[in-house]
């Protein structure tokens, strides 16, 4: 009985040890680091410039920017939308050299407004920016108020979950 193992439903496997048992076939070794999928969050690295908004906000805009195109499979990293004549939203995210990001581009726009798309695949996007610092840049007049205007420049790190 000492090499019987239960298992759910009542059944029991004999003659395995505890290690082969709860080790799971596709395990990857030992000491190699999971691949990353598609999951990920941003850390704000430094605040480069900051206008007419609270730093704590910085993070949460970016992120939410990050998402503005409307497919969950695809990360932003370029953003152009107007609405009417006052209403402006302008972001992009950069390689903290300043080059692009590469992707591909959805322009949804009319003949009034502008609403333009730079995306990347985030399973692409989290392989190749995983731990890398990026840049994102905004500026946004969310209404003619110019007191509502903001704009910021940002550096985070893409980190990968699990």
């Amino acid at each position: 009985m000492e090499n019987t193992i239960p298992v759910e439903g009542g059944a029991s496997l004999e003659g395995c040890s505890m290690e082969e048992v709860e080790t799971p076939a596709a395990a990857a070794p030992a000491g190699v680091p999971p691949t990353p999928g598609g999951s990920f969050d941003l850390e704000l690295v430094e605040v480069v410039k900051a206008w007419n908004i609270e730093e704590s906000e910085i993070l949460e805009k970016v992120r939410r920017l990050m998402a503005a195109y409307p497919d969950p499979r695809y990360v932003t990293t370029y953003y152009r939308d107007t609405w009417g004549s006052c209403r402006v939203t302008k972001f992009i995210l950069l390689e903290e050299d300043g080059s692009y990001i590469p992707g591909k581009w959805f322009d949804r726009s009319s003949r009034r407004n502008v609403h333009a798309y730079w995306v990347i695949e985030k399973s692409e996007f989290v392989k190749r920016y995983a731990g890398k610092v990026l840049v994102a840049s905004v500026f946004v007049q969310p209404s003619c108020n110019a007191s509502r205007r903001y704009s910021f420049r940002a550096k985070v790190r893409v980190v990968v979950d699990g």
